[in-house]
């Protein structure tokens, strides 16, 4: 957690609008899903069906209803139930982003308030579903096996309700939302499975043989379908698969690219699984950077060898690479540095550098470099120089870098805003640079703390229990 808030703080999403937390959002519309799970193409209104599928069965939902309808028979466990309604409540109105209201507390919260995708919170409300169903098959199983009388008008009418709720959708759906609709045997397919629904709770609270076996295994091939149809069954590949069917740019294995926006979306992260640098970073948690990277002199300065320029559905242009000329290698020694204006107001100039404050180098040619070791975290490079000078990278720059010149720590310098660099001495050096931040080290002491103290619970705990009698 700690170098995930440490990242946070380096990043894009730590200084986004109070609206960012609303992306996301589910549309009230899709609490249609509880009775109609099959009724829109996408199933669901908004993104995508994965974010915003809401649907957790038909059985489960009928079981909560029932429950509800059975508030005397809860005994022992009316402190759970009151439990998942609240939480299921509270999820359901944070899922719901603005139009639930507690859009506006989140805002209010450090850290939190830099969440997004309120929708999530839907696993919350299926946690409360779950936890209401298996309390209201735990009653009915007691009923069922003690015997016990039963008085079915109030929840029969309950579950008619909700049935006639999902045929109303079904029927007078295709009529408002025809656009979006899905065929006619998937819309009809939520009262069907409500239907069934209804009619095994009525048989298993009227103590018929078989009834509670079969509705668990109605549960599961319900949703169990529902599932594998959306995002298994004629969707999946193997790993290394879908990572080769990335866009690969032309040239060398070490090329670096850069990803555009198409259509308001970051796409790209497919080339990551690949072994494709990308400059512009992780699209869910970016780094917060001062150059522009829309511009061919920003791309530059960071090696960026092509553009990967996603096909756009709106302006109808397919997917193409860009490539860029004369960018920065990987590293290099520069002997001359000025302000970021005075450079920034120039075009690229390889031998030209900025940092804050300029740095005093010689005035001699650049020395040479070689890497010999380029990994996530490590870059080593071999440098030859007749006087002082600095070394630039392409790497991102970050306070947890650490860099050492033949074992011995120097300080990193910021580098044209967003690269790392450290200046050497005359010679032949190896400098390595690592990164090492402190919320690393911190998180893993805090870890093994944590655990250390755990272990000493469990042998307390063991220590202190009573000898079993014979």
């Amino acid at each position: 957690m700690l170098p995930t808030l440490d990242a946070l703080g380096d990043s894009t999403r730590h200084v986004a609008e109070p609206s960012f937390a609303n992306t996301g959002a589910l549309h009230p519309l899709n609490l249609v899903q509880f009775v109609a799970p099959y009724l829109f193409q996408a199933r669901v209104v908004g993104q995508n069906t994965h974010e915003l599928g809401l649907y957790s069965g038909a059985v489960p939902f009928l079981l909560c209803v029932w429950l509800l309808t059975q508030r005397g028979r809860w005994g022992r466990f009316a402190p759970l139930v009151w439990a998942a309604l609240a939480l299921g409540g509270a999820a359901l109105l944070l899922a719901l982003g603005e139009a639930g209201g507690l859009y506006r507390v989140q805002q209010l919260l450090p850290v939190v308030n830099r969440f997004r995708f309120p929708c999530r919170a839907i696993v919350l409300v299926q946690l409360a579903l779950a936890t209401g169903a298996a309390t209201a098959f735990g009653i009915l199983w007691q009923q069922h096996d003690d015997r016990m009388p039963n008085s079915y008008r109030r929840s029969d009418r309950a579950l008619l309700i909700v049935l006639a709720v999902s045929i109303a959708l079904a029927a007078f759906g295709p009529m408002v939302w025809s656009d979006y609709v899905a065929d006619n045997a998937l819309v009809w397919a939520g009262p069907a499975l409500i239907g069934i629904g209804v009619a095994l709770i009525a048989l298993a609270q009227r103590q018929v043989r078989g009834a509670m076996i079969a509705l668990a295994l109605f549960t599961a091939v319900d949703l169990s379908t529902y599932g594998l149809s959306y995002s298994v069954w004629q969707r999946t590949s193997d790993l290394q698969e879908f990572a080769a069917s990335a866009p690969r740019p032309p040239g060398e294995p070490h090329t670096r690219v850069v990803a555009e926006e198409v259509d308001g979306l970051r796409t790209g992260n497919r080339m990551l699984l690949a072994g494709i640098a990308r400059v512009d970073g992780y699209a869910g948690l970016e780094p917060a950077k001062r150059l522009d990277y829309s511009t061919c002199p920003a791309r530059q300065r960071a090696g960026v060898n092509y553009v990967f320029v996603p096909e756009s559905r709106t302006a109808n242009t397919p997917a193409r690479w860009e490539a860029i000329s004369a960018t920065a290698p990987r590293a290099r020694l520069v002997t001359r540095t000025e302000t970021f204006q005075q450079v920034f107001n120039r075009p690229f100039d390889l031998g030209l550098v900025a940092t804050e404050p300029p740095l005093s180098l010689a005035a001699d040619g650049p020395g040479t470099v070689r890497v010999t070791a380029d990994s996530p975290g490590h870059l080593a490079v071999d440098c030859v120089e007749a006087s002082r000078q600095l070394l630039v990278t392409t790497e991102s720059f970050h306070r947890g870098w650490v860099a050492r010149v033949d074992g011995r720590v120097v300080p990193v310098v910021r580098v044209d805003g967003d690269f790392l660099g450290c200046v050497v001495e005359p010679g032949d050096h190896l400098v390595e640079l690592q990164f090492h931040p402190r919320s690393l080290l911190l998180g893993r002491f805090v870890s093994l703390g944590g655990l250390g103290l755990l272990l000493c619970a469990f042998a307390l705990a063991a220590r202190r229990r009573p000898q079993r009698r014979a």
